[in-house]
């Protein structure tokens, strides 16, 4: 149960990044009807995050990513970056969520 306790608030925290900023055109152009439902958005984006940041996956309890680090080039920072932003404006077509 930790690690769904900590998915969940992996989760919040994106929701809330998403609330606080403005979405571009581009990820604003996923519509209602090509979302995937809920969990299995919420499930790909937690998984791609811990792909991502293997440390924090390890401290979730997944030791499938024990000595695996992340890398922080400019390179994969700046595709980080774009990852984030991307999901964020995913995030904002499930505005119909239960609160």
């Amino acid at each position: 149960m930790i690690i769904n306790a900590r998915y969940a608030a992996l989760l919040l925290s994106i929701a809330c990044l998403a609330a606080c900023g403005q979405v571009d055109d581009e990820s604003a152009a996923v519509t209602e009807t090509a979302r995937a439902p809920w969990a299995e958005f919420a499930a790909t984006t937690v998984a791609a995050y811990f792909r991502l940041n293997p440390e924090r996956a390890v401290n979730a309890g997944l030791h499938q990513y024990d000595g695996q680090i992340s890398d922080i080039t400019l390179d994969a920072v700046a595709e980080y970056l774009v990852w984030v932003k991307k999901t964020r404006g995913e995030v904002q077509v499930y505005d119909d969520l239960p609160r």
